[in-house]
């Protein structure tokens, strides 16, 4: 999961698809809502409902997630989708 914009670099590093692109597929409504708008609880239910692994965020996150990455606007969290 992250933001459209980093999102179309997740592809062609990791092979892996994104749940938000601009270029390939998405849906901007969940990434809206996981980044803006939802609480933890929330947040754990996009991440169980759309099988996410690794959250990358321009900005902390305050639900505990295990930070595997963070330098300056780029924070990498490792996620259980099974909690």
């Amino acid at each position: 999961m992250t933001n459209s914009f980093m999102g179309s670099a997740v592809f062609p590093i990791t092979g892996n698809n994104p749940v938000a692109a601009i270029n390939f597929f998405g849906n901007e409504k969940i990434v809206e809502e996981f980044f803006i708008f939802s609480d933890c609880p929330r947040k754990m239910d996009i991440i169980k409902s759309q099988n996410i692994r690794y959250v990358i965020s321009p900005a902390p996150l305050e639900c505990n997630f295990k930070v595997i990455y963070a330098q300056k606007n780029n924070i990498i969290y490792e996620v259980s989708n099974t909690e």
